[in-house]
């Protein structure tokens, strides 16, 4: 009999036999034990991101693939962020968003690096064992993500958070804005040929400054926008990267 709930595309055959693609086996994961999770404790989902609106900050979860992943073999991590609306509006800082994910966020952070410091991404084949797998990131979830967000609310907590994952500007401008300070906006204001990829600002329309940017781009970015624009581009995305190099061919011309 005919299984017509899957479609030609959720499975490949190899060598006469038929087997569930691994990219479908990590959506199927997430279904089956990572949203469950995150609803009971209050998350919405769009996709493989997750969020919860706790005020004046928003938790993220966001199910992470791998770029390279095929039909065969696939990888996933955990990214996890702390969206406070607030401040990211007064640093100019990808303000506004309802649902953002979490490399929107100024504060984020892979649970790799929560738990040992290790960057972590699970791996899954058409032979893996995805209940041993799914509960394994269940328990991460439960343990160490969200315990990880709860802490975040607070805010001298978040401060160590951004200093741990951005450095000294970011946390000088998120404690400038607690504090009622005057503060610089992190994205720069707009300029005419300039790209800003994860907080540097490239001109665009010169060999020099488009050599470097073509060099930080091999460091794998998550977002890049266009100074003082609100379009950003997630390199995570097959659209997004084509809208992106359509929008630099567009605008900037190389001296």
């Amino acid at each position: 009999m005919t299984d017509n709930s899957k479609s030609d595309t959720d499975t490949v055959t190899l060598a006469q036999a038929t087997v569930v693609r691994s990219t479908v086996l990590i959506d199927r994961l997430v279904k089956e034990y990572v949203a469950p999770c995150l609803k009971e404790q209050g998350f919405r989902k769009d996709s493989l991101n997750f969020w919860r609106d706790a005020g004046d900050v928003i938790d993220v979860v966001t199910i992470q693939k791998s770029q390279w992943n095929g039909p065969l073999s696939s990888s996933f991590t955990i990214e996890l962020g702390l969206y406070w609306k607030g401040i990211q509006r007064d640093l100019c800082y990808l303000s506004g968003m309802d649902k953002p994910k979490a490399w929107d966020c100024l504060i984020r952070e892979r649970i790799g690096a929560i738990l040992d410091g290790k960057d972590l991404w699970w791996d899954l084949t058409p032979e893996t064992d995805v209940k041993a797998i799914g509960l394994d990131v269940l328990n991460k979830v439960n343990s160490t993500a969200l315990p990880w967000l709860v802490a975040g609310h607070n805010l001298a907590v978040s401060l160590r958070y951004v200093s741990v994952s951005h450095g000294p500007a970011h946390s000088d401008a998120f404690k400038a804005v607690l504090e009622g300070r005057p503060i610089t906006p992190l994205v720069p204001p707009a300029r005419k040929g300039f790209l800003v990829v994860d907080g540097n600002e490239y001109d665009m329309r010169t060999k020099e400054s488009r050599k470097v940017y073509d060099q930080g781009m091999r460091k794998r970015p998550s977002l890049v926008r266009f100074a003082g624009s609100d379009t950003s581009y997630d390199l995570n995305s097959k659209e997004s990267k084509k809208a992106l190099k359509k929008h630099v061919e567009r605008t900037n011309k190389i001296e």
